[in-house]
């Protein structure tokens, strides 16, 4: 996500229901996105898609 893209989304987003928040900081110090979060890693997982290619915590290097 590009710069600009990352900043007006930023900007469009509201938190509308702001009389169960208070309940919810008590419990949860992220009320305020928990459901943004949890939406948005839900999707993370359902595009994400694995090639041939995987790696986990190791860097490819290009070779002839």
């Amino acid at each position: 996500m590009s710069r600009d893209r990352f900043i007006t989304t930023m900007a469009s987003l509201q938190f509308v229901n702001k009389d169960i928040r208070a309940e919810r900081v008590q419990t949860n110090r992220f009320a305020a996105i928990s459901d943004i979060w949890s939406c948005f890693t839900k999707n993370c997982a359902a595009s994400f898609s694995r090639g041939q290619h995987i790696t986990i915590n190791k860097q490819l290097f290009p070779t002839k």
